[in-house]
C-alpha cells in the first residue's frame, strides 16, 4: 500500500515529550509457542484488470454460501468470490461521476445485495447501493472545519485491518488526522467514527491511550493508524504501541482495557524527537523498522477467539530501503481477550498481514509470492 499522509494537524506549535519507552510488564512471562497450524492454501483466480495487492476485502455469510469480497482500485469495482470453491462469482462497478458516481473506492461494508456500503476518501463522503451499482443515498463523513482544539476528529481511513463495520443501526470506522500536536489529551482525540444509519448523526470515540499525548509517534501510519474489529456487543481497538487493547461496549459506550502484548515485545520506543520539530520520513521510517508494533485486531466468531498481529523489529533492515520484514507473530486471546498464547509466522513466506480474515474453516492471512495472477492465503487453525 501507497502510505501518503492523508490530512495534517494545523497546530504544531509545541512539544510535549522527546521520547519514551512503553515497557511491557508481561514481557517473557507467558510464551506459547506454534498454537496455529497451517491446515490450507486458498487461491483465488484473478482477472487481468485486478492486482493481487488488494487493500480491502471482507469476507460474508450472509447466504448459505460463504463469499470473500475484495476491492479492486484500479477499475473502481468490488470482485465477488464463493469463498469454499474460489469460484468467481460477479463484479460491482461503480462509476465516478454522474448520479451514480462514487469517486474512488477506498472500502465498502456488504450488508447483502440492496445495501453496500462504499466509502471515498477522495470526497469524504459514505455512499449507500445496491447490487447494480445504483447510489441510494450519500452523506460527508468528515468535515475538516469541524475540528478544534478541544476535539480532534477522526478523518476515515479504510483498510481491511480498520474496515467499515455495522452494528445495528450504526456504522463504524476507524481513522485519523496525521500530524503530531502538543494540544492532545487523553479525552480530545478519537479514533472511532460512528454514524447512525437512519438519523445520520455522527459521533465519535475511544481516545489514543496516555503514551500518545506524552510521546512523538512521528504523526504518520506506522503508529497512528488505529485497528479495530466488533464482536457481537463490543468494538476492540488496537494500537500500534499499546500493548493493551481498548474495548468500547456498544451498548453504554464504555471503555476498558485488556493487556494482549506479546512475549517477544519487551518494550517499543516513540520517536527520540521533538514534537514541533518536522519530521524526516526516511529517519522516521528506520525508526519504525527497528521498533516494535501491533497491528491488525480479528474477531473469530466461529471460535470465539481474537487474533492480534504484532511486529518485532526487524534486525537486518537496511537504511533507506522502503520494504516492510518486520517479523510477524499472531497472538490468540479468548472471548474475555484473555491470553492464549502466540505463535511466530515462518519469515522465508513473505506474508501480507495487513489483508486477513476469518472464515469457518480458520484465520487466513495473505500470502505474496510469485504468481500475481492469483490472491493466496494460508489457512491457519488455532490449537491448544
Amino acid at each position: 500500500m501507497k502510505y501518503t499522509p492523508i490530512l495534517f494537524l494545523g497546530f504544531l506549535f509545541f512539544s510535549c515529550g522527546e521520547g519514551g519507552k512503553i515497557v511491557n510488564e508481561n514481557y517473557n512471562s507467558r510464551e506459547k509457542e506454534q498454537i496455529l497450524s497451517l491446515i490450507n492454501t486458498k487461491e483465488y483466480m484473478l482477472d487481468s484488470e485486478t492486482s493481487y495487492l488488494t487493500n480491502y476485502l471482507q469476507y460474508v455469510d450472509i447466504d448459505s454460501i460463504p463469499q470473500l469480497c475484495f476491492m479492486n482500485e484500479y477499475n473502481n469495482s468490488i470482485y465477488i468470490y464463493e469463498e469454499n470453491s474460489g469460484d468467481f462469482i460477479e463484479k460491482i462497478a461503480f462509476e465516478k461521476e454522474g448520479s451514480n458516481g462514487v469517486n474512488n473506492l477506498q472500502g465498502f461494508y456488504y450488508v447483502n445485495s440492496d445495501s453496500i456500503y462504499v466509502y471515498s476518501y477522495s470526497t469524504n463522503m459514505l455512499y449507500l447501493a445496491d447490487q447494480d451499482a445504483r447510489v441510494k443515498s450519500k452523506v460527508i463523513m468528515y468535515d475538516a472545519l469541524e475540528s478544534n482544539f478541544d476535539q480532534i476528529i477522526p478523518s476515515p481511513y479504510l483498510q481491511t485491518r480498520s474496515p467499515l463495520k455495522g452494528h445495528r443501526d450504526h456504522l463504524y470506522c476507524t481513522g485519523f488526522v496525521a500530524g503530531e500536536t502538543s494540544f492532545e489529551t487523553t479525552e480530545n482525540r478519537p479514533v472511532i467514527t460512528s454514524i447512525d444509519t437512519k438519523l445520520r448523526e455522527k459521533e465519535y470515540f475511544v481516545n489514543y491511550p496516555k503514551q500518545y499525548a506524552d510521546n512523538n509517534w512521528a504523526g504518520g501510519f506506522a503508529y497512528r493508524m488505529p485497528y479495530f474489529d466488533i464482536d457481537s456487543s463490543s468494538l476492540i481497538v488496537s494500537f500500534s504501541a499499546d500493548h493493551y487493547l481498548t474495548e468500547l461496549n456498544l451498548t453504554d459506550k464504555t471503555n476498558k482495557y485488556h493487556y494482549a502484548g506479546s512475549s517477544k515485545i519487551d518494550y517499543i520506543s516513540s520517536y527520540p524527537q521533538n514534537k514541533a520539530l518536522p519530521i524526516n520520513e526516511d529517519k522516521a521510517f528506520d525508526w519504525y523498522m527497528s521498533n516494535a508494533s501491533y497491528e491488525g485486531i480479528f474477531y473469530d466468531k466461529f471460535r470465539r477467539l481474537y487474533y492480534r498481529i504484532a511486529r518485532l523489529a526487524s534486525k537486518d533492515h537496511i537504511s533507506g530501503h522502503r520494504q516492510n520484514k518486520k517479523p510477524i507473530v499472531i497472538i490468540v486471546l479468548d472471548a474475555g481477550l484473555n491470553y492464549l498464547g502466540e505463535a511466530s509466522l515462518p519469515q522465508n513466506t513473505k506474508y501480507h498481514p495487513s489483508n486477513c480474515y476469518v472464515s469457518k474453516d480458520g484465520f487466513n492471512i495473505q500470502v505474496l509470492n510469485d504468481d500475481e495472477n492469483k490472491l493466496t492465503f494460508h489457512q491457519f487453525l488455532f490449537t491448544e
